[in-house]
């Protein structure tokens, strides 16, 4: 901190009287933050000034009086550095900055030296001055970033705290988190140099990262959320971006996306966070894991606890004396919704949308294309040593053209082809049986409501806003309730392709048996489709707990028992197995493709704008049939920056490029 008593300062030791009081409006040309602001911090500082004052005046020795009075001249510098910054600072953004990376860390400093209170004088405080004058000025930063909140949020725009979870963790658990990682050197350890081109290709140059348009854009925000009226409306209704921003701040929110994907922080961050480690030894060759299922049916969660099943299962690599080399094994998941969660603009404005009342906005999916997740996928299948997980309903293939129908097929092939990868298929799905798949489809909707939307028994205020804020509860991508079809026979016709073409692979199956529940007249029950959920709980557990309530009237409420479980590690696990392709025997839905389960006046969904537009019904192959595999003659290539496959020559016979309804 700048010392004003040794600065060369004009002013004399002493007292003045007449720095007191707030800022007068005339002294402010141009924004209003700033004289709010400015008095906010005025204030303060003639509350540690007055102290002091009081302070001198009960020093008795004559010579300590001077330490008092030259801790006034450094209150006074502070007061003139503000004045400064208000009257010279040419942008909002610019005097942000100069309060947030400036002024707080001198007042802080300047806190932390109080005097020491003079004599028998200490009696008259309750607790020590720092203590209570430090309290008191995180207080008033709160009332700060209330009134201009972008304060808060500039200054940390391009900067993700990749291992902020990870800190908290630990710092919950009493561990001390001494080492400080950086996520441009986590990156340079996973991937190599070529691995690193793939990952920042099209990316802004290093050392020249712009953050103009999200800053533009976080200014912008701000001022629309002193605008948008607050509502309080139940069940809460969803917003429109034009709505929310208007055309010119849905411009800028483009902007702000646009530089964003292009951050090679941001790809830093979601690279980062899709990558997990597992215990060794080390692998021998690369896994490929496709996790297929329904949308919104549980993969990313039933992705970690496949490659945990899968890693009891890889090839050990040894060295050349035939010893186990031991090692931790990473596995990245390429997977859209970590891209949705990592990204600052994207949850800032989904924020304030929920903030003002709302739960989620109706068409951000739609307007957000961040695209980075190709990228990490690309780097990872460039590094050797680093396995892939795909989450995937393959649903998007059937509705592709001729030629894009097999796209997913020879990609499939390339990595069957690759000697140095092992992969295998799991997929998300529920027990055999009709009544319980019809149970499966109520779980996957209400799991694709809730994944979307605010749930309406919790707050959002704008004191919850964070620009790191990665634990929203909805990230307001609206669940395809007519996927559910699709995906389910996608998912199934990818699985008995990779069967077909390597019978000895692994087949793992990840049985989705949650529920959701709420009780009516004083009971509890399985919601339907247009019923509101309370609580999800696996069937197991809820059957468990049924039989407990029934036997044993001291068995406490669902609720209840469900918290003392979860507290105690007691839910029941994850329903998982795994087997051979060629010893696969499962009981899968024998319905037809044509044949769609789920009728339309099945559903009875709570807000029409919730129902996405009509898709072309009709229905392509997602992959070749047995016959068309025979008779065609594919080479294909993994195309890095984009991790696609493409066909370098192809022998199709005319019966395979006509599709079937």
């Amino acid at each position: 901190m700048k010392d004003f008593s040794n600065s060369g300062s004009k002013k004399k030791k002493g007292f003045s009287t007449s720095r007191s009081g707030s800022i007068k409006n005339e002294e402010f040309s141009t924004f209003d933050s700033k004289q709010r602001i400015g008095n906010e911090l005025i204030n303060f500082i003639d509350k540690l000034s007055k102290l002091n004052k009081k302070m001198y005046k009960w020093e008795t020795v004559k010579e300590k009086k001077g330490i008092y009075e030259d801790y006034q001249v450094q209150i006074d510098g502070i007061q003139d550095l503000l004045l400064e910054y208000i009257h010279t600072s040419t942008t909002e953004t610019l005097f942000y900055e100069q309060v947030n990376n400036v002024l707080f860390g001198m007042i802080e400093n300047l806190i932390e030296k109080i005097p020491e209170i003079p004599g028998d004088n200490k009696i008259l405080f309750q607790e020590e001055p720092y203590v209570s004058f430090m309290n008191d000025f995180n207080q008033v930063k709160s009332e700060i970033y209330q009134m201009a909140p972008a304060l808060e949020w500039l200054p940390y725009i391009d900067n993700y705290d990749v291992f902020k979870e990870e800190r908290e963790e630990r710092e919950k658990n009493g561990e001390i988190d001494i080492e400080v990682k950086n996520p441009r050197q986590e990156v340079k350890k996973l991937l190599n140099e070529q691995s690193r081109a793939q990952l920042y290709e099209g990316a802004q140059e290093e050392g020249k990262e712009d953050t103009t348009a999200r800053k533009a854009f976080a200014l912008y925000l701000e001022k629309r959320m002193k605008e948008v009226e607050q509502i309080d409306t139940k069940p809460r209704p969803t917003i429109k971006m034009k709505d929310l921003l208007l055309e010119e701040g849905l411009i800028l929110y483009k902007e702000a996306i646009n530089e964003e994907r292009r951050s090679r922080a941001f790809r830093d961050a979601v690279f980062l966070k899709s990558t997990q480690e597992y215990d060794g030894p080390k692998w021998k060759k690369k896994l490929i894991l496709w996790v297929g299922g329904p949308s919104s049916s549980g993969k990313t969660y039933a992705a970690k606890q496949a490659v945990k099943k899968m890693s009891r299962n890889m090839e050990i690599k040894t060295d050349v004396n035939d010893q186990v080399i031991e090692g931790e094994n990473y596995v990245v998941s390429v997977d859209g919704g970590i891209e949705r969660e990592v990204s600052q603009m994207r949850q800032l404005v989904l924020q304030v949308a929920l903030s003002k009342g709302y739960k989620g906005i109706k068409d951000l999916h739609k307007n957000t294309k961040l695209k980075t997740k190709e990228y990490v996928k690309a780097a990872a299948l460039m590094q050797e040593d680093l396995g892939i997980v795909i989450p995937e309903t393959f649903a998007e293939s059937v509705t592709k053209e001729a030629l894009n129908d097999f796209l997913k097929q020879n990609e499939i092939l390339y990595y069957h082809k690759n000697e140095n990868m092992t992969q295998a298929f799991a997929e998300v799905t529920c027990e055999p049986n009709n009544e319980k798949r019809k149970a499966f489809k109520i779980a996957v909707w209400h799991m694709g409501s809730s994944r979307a939307w605010l749930d309406e028994t919790k707050s959002f205020t704008a004191k919850d806003i964070k620009i790191n804020n990665r634990k929203i509860g909805c990230e307001s991508k609206i669940y395809d309730w007519k996927g559910f079809k699709i995906g389910k026979h996608a998912s199934k016709t990818a699985r008995d392709f990779i069967k077909g073409i390597n019978p000895d692979g692994f087949y793992i199956r990840i049985t989705n048996d949650l529920m959701f529940v709420n009780k009516k007249n004083g009971i509890w029950e399985e919601c339907g489709f247009d019923d509101t959920p309370e609580l999800k709980i696996s069937r197991r557990d809820f059957e468990t707990w049924q039989q407990l309530f029934n036997q044993d009237d001291t068995t406490p409420d669902l609720k209840e028992w469900y918290k003392s479980l979860e507290d105690n590690n007691g839910l029941a696990p994850i329903l998982i197995e795994m087997t051979r392709n060629n010893s696969m025997e499962i009981d899968i839905d024998p319905t037809t493709f044509e044949q769609d389960d789920l009728e339309d006046n099945e559903l009875h969904l709570p807000n029409d704008e919730e129902q996405p537009k009509k898709q072309n019904t009709k229905r392509k192959r997602l992959l070749m049939s047995e016959d068309s595999q025979k008779s065609s003659n594919i080479t294909i290539e993994i195309i890095p920056n984009t991790g696609q496959s493409q066909k370098k020559s192809n022998n199709f016979s005319n019966k395979d490029k006509k599709m079937k309804n």
